[in-house]
């Protein structure tokens, strides 16, 4: 179990995170919707969704250098300014080029806030790793929830504009929080650019886990489908299924609620699946719990492929997200264990590989829905999820041991 004192500053940068996701998790919702009126086409719809993921690329080592050289509360502050700066520009669209360069901000603005977590959670026990990071996933999505939940229903009353103006001012919240993480006599983190340990080592006993490189594999196929097919693509497949609404219990339901309310099953569900998929892998492992996590996942979304009925869509996707979160934590847990040995550049490494999946995947949904269907693209993302849970089987790390702290 994680001690008080590992906890305060967990869910901290947790609560800054998930107030600084509002803006990026309402586009993702509403701006497949609006795309026409705001003069955007599809195809720019999927490079604007993606441009974040791409400069991640390059940020994820530029974050590891922030935390070497400055203090976290500087470094969040920072962020969190220009995060509200994003979303405004979001709010009032001035031409592509204004998105382009807004989505750009923020990506180098997430891989600060991710970094932090996830090196703050490495400095608690080892043995309760898989629960930090599931604390992390939990708190953290918060703020999604609240966007695609709440923004989409002041989408539909009061417009776009509103929406995204409104979630620019609710980031500004994060500031506050900031101070929570001052520690006027030392860094929280000082990751090593050449990769040196995050702590001095000690070995103990653990179930199944991955290696560093099926970790990086399985992350970029995993974000590939997941953040970069399923969450860019979902507002335009339920709305070729329902149109401008449907009607559930005699009441009529917009498009863009009815969207936000099918993401909302992965942020609702994130709430308390993450944390029990963090204590599971810390007890079972990684292995295991990854492989049903994922099979289960490709099937569902292969029901998303081929269902037509509304309904019977909605359900498969909440259960394809309820299995996305828990994967991700065992996902992540494999990777710390790697981490613990070899440092922020283990991390970065394995950052960078899930970003690259999340930026090619809208790129490549779009892409082929432009010549086939969003059928077949589904069909097409639940065979390399079940290809990669299959894979992990034949997966051993060397020893299959973590690190612990002295």
């Amino acid at each position: 179990m994680l001690t008080k004192a590992e906890l305060k500053p967990i869910v901290t940068v947790s609560v800054i995170t998930a107030l600084t996701l509002l803006g990026d998790s309402l586009l993702y919702s509403i701006l497949p919707l609006y795309a026409g009126s705001l003069g955007i086409s599809t195809f720019m719809v999927g490079l604007i969704l993606s441009m974040n993921r791409w400069v991640r690329l390059a940020t994820n080592s530029l974050a590891a250098r922030s935390f070497a050289r400055w203090d976290i509360a500087v470094i969040m502050a920072a962020v969190v300014l220009a995060t509200a700066a994003c979303t405004a520009a979001y709010a009032f669209p001035l031409g592509v080029a204004v998105f382009l360069t807004a989505r750009i901000m923020w990506g180098a603005c997430y891989s600060h806030f991710r970094l932090g977590a996830y090196l703050l959670a490495l400095r608690t026990n080892p043995a309760s790793l898989g629960l930090a990071l599931g604390i992390v996933q939990s708190v953290s999505r918060l703020g999604s929830m609240a966007a695609v939940v709440g923004g989409g229903l002041l989408a539909d009353r009061a417009g776009y504009s509103a929406a995204m103006a409104a979630a620019a001012l609710l980031s500004l919240a994060a500031l506050p929080f900031v101070f929570g993480l001052w520690r006027p006599q030392s860094r929280p983190d000082t990751p090593s650019e050449s990769g040196a340990a995050v702590e001095a080592p000690v070995e103990e006993p653990l179930g199944d886990t991955f290696s560093l490189a099926f970790c990086n594999r399985a992350g970029f196929v995993t974000y590939l489908v997941g953040w970069g097919i399923v969450m860019a693509s979902m507002a335009a497949v339920l709305q070729e299924r329902a149109g401008s609404g449907t009607v559930l219990a005699g009441h009529f339901i917009g498009i863009a609620t009815l969207s936000g309310f099918a993401s909302s099953t992965n942020w609702l569900s994130t709430l308390v699946v993450s944390p029990l998929a963090g204590r599971l892998s810390d007890r079972w492992g990684r292995r295991r719990p990854f492989l049903v996590a994922t099979l289960l996942q490709g099937g569902s979304l292969m029901l998303v492929a081929f269902s037509q009925n509304i309904l019977a869509t909605m359900i498969s996707f909440a259960v394809f997200f309820v299995c996305m979160n828990a994967q991700r934590v065992f996902l992540d847990a494999a990777a710390g264990d790697g981490a613990r040995q070899q440092g922020s550049a283990a991390i970065s490494r394995y950052s960078s590989w899930q970003d690259l999946g999340s930026a090619v995947g809208p790129l490549i949904g779009y892409g082929l829905a432009g010549l086939a269907s969003f059928q077949w693209v589904y069909t097409f993302g639940a065979a390399l999820l079940i290809g990669i849970g299959l894979i992990s089987l034949a997966d051993r790390r060397e020893e299959g041991r973590v690190w612990s702290a002295a």
